[in-house]
């Protein structure tokens, strides 16, 4: 039985309580006939036995998980229209109020955007922000990197299982994150990394998200549908986000000099997707401190 049953069925039932008290023929519906009775006999004993052997496996690795609708589960993936029903995880979820910021961007991004993803992430860490990320190699592998280089504390989404590090090169930031941040999938561990599953994990990066900052990015990317699902998620959300969001791009200060200790000036500007969607152009060219 696959999510979108799944949530058909919480829709229905208003709690996970309540689905094996459908009538059958409601269960036909939504299910059709093979599945309904699957779902009427999950809790025979060999079902059990086999999810408690999987669940033992699972824990030997490392690898916890939460339902949407545990307590555990985060609130702010709650708030989403289409949350995951399930997350897995290896390491401890960022503390409810803590605050996080997501930064995104290119994999092949040039030397002065790597350079800003380790500026940004190591300054918003060490305030004690947390950096949401996807491993990536580029923008958000080096940005994660800093972030717990810096004593920060980081979430990484990935779009296969939490078990597999993807890209391998990644692996130090995989095993270190490991250790003082969080690795997050909705797929099962085992899943294999495929270019579909991607997408949809984006979701997640924003909504755990007070900020997105995104480190260049080309005018189709993965980066970019983060952050319009950011966009979509900051209209529909009911608490105030702490911090305004922004799409950027940035560049380097004409007057900045290669190797000066000062970080370079930098240039905010919203991409022209956000005007079309009812944001003002906002445009600074001062430089950013701290």
């Amino acid at each position: 039985i696959g999510a979108v049953s799944i949530r058909k069925l919480l829709e229905k039932a208003g709690d996970v309580s309540e689905i094996r008290k459908l009538p059958a023929e409601s269960l036909q519906k939504l299910l059709g006939e093979k599945k309904a009775a699957l779902l009427k006999n999950w809790d025979v004993p060999e079902n059990l036995e086999r999810a408690k052997r999987q669940e033992e496996q699972w824990k030997k690795k490392g690898i916890s998980f939460d339902f949407l609708w545990e307590e555990g589960f985060p609130k702010r993936l709650k708030e989403i229209s289409d949350p995951p029903l399930v997350l897995y995880r290896i390491g401890k979820l960022p503390e409810p109020g803590k605050k996080m910021a997501a930064i995104v961007g290119a994999r092949a991004c040039s030397s002065y955007g790597k350079e800003m993803a380790e500026y940004f992430a190591r300054g918003l860490a060490k305030e004690g922000i947390g950096i949401v990320s996807g491993m990536a190699r580029g923008a958000d592998g080096i940005a994660q990197r800093a972030a717990l280089s810096a004593g920060g504390y980081s979430v990484a989404v990935l779009g296969c299982g939490v078990d597999i590090c993807y890209p391998e090169e990644n692996r130090p930031l995989y095993e270190k994150l490991w250790e003082n941040g969080c690795i997050l999938s909705e797929y099962p561990p085992g899943t294999q990394p495929h270019s579909r599953l991607f997408p949809p994990r984006n979701r997640i990066i924003s909504a755990l998200s007070d900020l997105v900052l995104v480190i260049e990015a080309r005018e189709k990317s993965g980066t970019l549908i983060t952050v319009d699902m950011t966009v979509t998620i900051r209209l529909f959300r009911k608490y105030r986000p702490i911090l305004s969001f922004v799409k950027i791009v940035m560049y380097p200060s004409k007057t900045h000099v290669s190797g000066s200790p000062n970080p370079p000036g930098v240039c905010l500007k919203e991409l022209s997707r956000t005007q079309r969607m009812g944001y003002r152009e906002i445009v600074s060219t001062n430089a950013i401190s701290r």
